[in-house]
């Protein structure tokens, strides 16, 4: 698409920001984290953002696509280069907080095409609970 930079609003609070450069102290506007208090921390957008930078890689000729499945709580894009499916990332959209009932959900993912004969590496983001600010 030739983009060449990609700009992000910014401002000090805000969840959704990629980090929090300065301390707040004072303001109302800290992150309500236990022992950490309103120091400089990078939020949850930056964690996403070093998936997605690894996601479409260096190459220049990747191609990102939905994989549509049979599950409504897994999101799935595949990466391709070349024409050759090279990576995938599945993201589970599963609700997981301290009080959900029955333990955190989990999910089988079959890939049914895969060829034996290959091997994959596979990379996990891990979160204590949907809501979580730490951790990660």
């Amino acid at each position: 698409m030739g983009i060449e930079r990609f700009h992000f609003h910014n401002g000090p609070g805000y969840y959704y920001n990629t980090l929090q450069p300065i301390k707040l102290d004072g303001t109302g506007l800290s992150d309500d984290v236990p022992g950490r208090g309103d120091r400089p921390h990078i939020n949850a957008l930056y964690n996403g953002l070093l998936v997605v930078n690894e996601a479409i890689g260096n190459s220049g000729r990747s191609y990102v696509a939905e994989i549509s499945g049979p599950n409504d709580k897994l999101t799935s894009y595949g990466i391709w280069e070349d024409g050759v499916l090279r990576r995938m990332v599945v993201i589970n959209t599963q609700v997981y907080t301290p009080s959900t009932q029955g333990g955190r959900p989990g999910f089988d993912i079959s890939l049914i095409n895969w060829q034996g004969s290959r091997t994959a590496t596979v990379k996990r983001l891990y979160t204590p609970y949907t809501t979580s600010k730490t951790g990660l």
